[in-house]
């Protein structure tokens, strides 16, 4: 029974270990913005993706992505061709949570609508970003509606937003774990696995250049009074 607590201990320090802390997620992830060779200098240069209602698009700011140069700004960017003729739809963003328990972190989107001719039209304010519980993990979400027939609408342009130490979102973990009990009886032992768990304290999740997103654009059908 000692060796067997020996080796679980050890097991959960290896696994410990080998987990990216948000500290680390940060720093690699700026060494790579400033190194990347794939730049360009204006929205009209990038790449933009088709994305159809229904279709959630799934994708990374990693070593594979474009970077925008601004003035003296370097961003991770993404951009998506927004559906024309669909008459007024949804559109929902979220960026998942990386790091450890007790060192998170998160790329924070900053989200653009440009025109036809890659001009903005509107700037998401981040605090339209709420942090959210999903099937898959954590992250920040928003969800915006777009009128195709009102103001235009032709690209989504999705970039990392350096964030302030006060505007960091923070995030709570519920921490669960078995706690095994003896009872000792005559010619043997039983024992039970007793589940256990405790919350992390509300910890700001750091601001990652890199990080994993998705953007799915549902239709949107408001129902009529008496559906």
């Amino acid at each position: 029974m000692r060796y067997r607590s020996v080796a679980l201990a050890i097991i959960l320090s290896v696994c410990a270990g080998c987990a990216t802390t948000g500290t680390v997620q940060v720093k690699k992830g700026e060494e790579l913005l400033s190194s990347s060779q794939k730049c360009v200098s204006s929205f009209d240069q990038l790449s933009y993706e088709q994305i159809n209602p229904g279709e959630p698009a799934k994708f990374a700011f990693d070593e594979q992505a474009t970077v925008l140069q601004e003035g003296e700004k370097r961003c991770f960017a993404k951009g998506f061709i927004l559906p024309t003729g669909k008459g007024s739809y949804s559109v929902g963003i979220t960026s998942f949570k990386v790091g450890t328990i007790h060192d998170p972190a998160i790329m924070y989107p900053e989200v653009r609508i440009l025109d036809k001719d890659y001009r903005v039209i509107r700037t998401l304010p981040y605090t339209d970003f709420v942090f959210r519980s999903f099937g898959p993990g954590e992250g920040v979400n928003t969800v915006f509606f777009v009128n195709s027939n009102s103001q235009g609408e032709s690209f989504l342009l999705i970039t990392n937003r350096p964030m302030e130490e006060a505007n960091l979102l923070a995030s709570q973990v519920n921490i669960t774990s078995t706690t095994p009990i003896v009872v000792p009886f005559p010619g043997g032992f039983a024992m039970w696995l007793v589940p256990t768990g405790s919350n992390t304290p509300p910890i700001k999740m750091k601001a990652s250049p890199t990080g994993q997103m998705e953007v799915e654009i549902k239709e949107y059908r408001p129902r009529k009074v008496g559906e």
